[in-house]
């Protein structure tokens, strides 16, 4: 939910770009950073930007070191480098030293985090019967979801919760202008 916010607060600002930081393929903890949409990835030899889609994901699964341009250049299907040159996070490597989440259960706009909107600030500020949708390559609106309106913010579990929780951190804004895709 940070990063949401942190695009969210780039809207805001008028910046065109948000930087999500380093994306380590290998790393578990990273790749969270690929499921922002339209990523790219800097050509470490020519320093041409490239589509972080499906492809170069799969790209990344072969081999640690990807060159678009080298492979242009060479006509190879791929470009492996020795496992020495590239440091990469041993596979599942899940510690870190963050303490564990209090209370996982409790809504996100409950936690009286700074920038968060409270459940009041949600539901007066923002009408979530609109957020878009895209639900397998077709436009919707929060409404026109089943139980929508039987649902509840408060609960983690139901779409309206779920939602809920991501226009919390993202804000207003750009609650209503983004689109939350669910499938291809």
């Amino acid at each position: 939910m940070g990063a949401l916010r942190e695009i969210a607060l780039a809207k805001e600002q008028g910046y065109k770009w948000w930087y999500a930081g380093f994306y380590i393929h290998s790393c578990v903890k990273m790749r969270y950073k690929g499921d922002y949409s339209p990523q790219y990835m800097l050509d470490p030899e020519s320093y041409d930007w490239n589509l972080l889609d499906a492809e170069m994901k799969r790209r990344l699964d072969e081999t640690p070191y990807v060159s678009l341009s080298r492979e242009r250049r060479m006509g190879e299907a791929s470009v492996n480098v020795s496992a020495d040159v590239i440091e990469t996070a041993e596979d599942g490597d899940n510690s870190d030293d963050d303490p564990p989440v209090q209370n996982p259960h409790l809504p996100l706009f409950s936690r009286d985090m700074p920038g968060i909107l409270t459940k009041e600030q949600l539901l007066t500020e923002v009408d979530l019967d609109h957020i878009k949708l895209r639900i397998r390559g077709q436009e919707a609106y929060t409404c026109h979801l089943m139980d929508w309106e039987d649902g509840d913010v408060e609960d983690l579990a139901s779409m309206k919760g779920i939602i809920g929780e991501l226009v919390s951190a993202v804000g207003p804004q750009l609650a209503m202008e983004m689109i939350v895709s669910f499938g291809s």
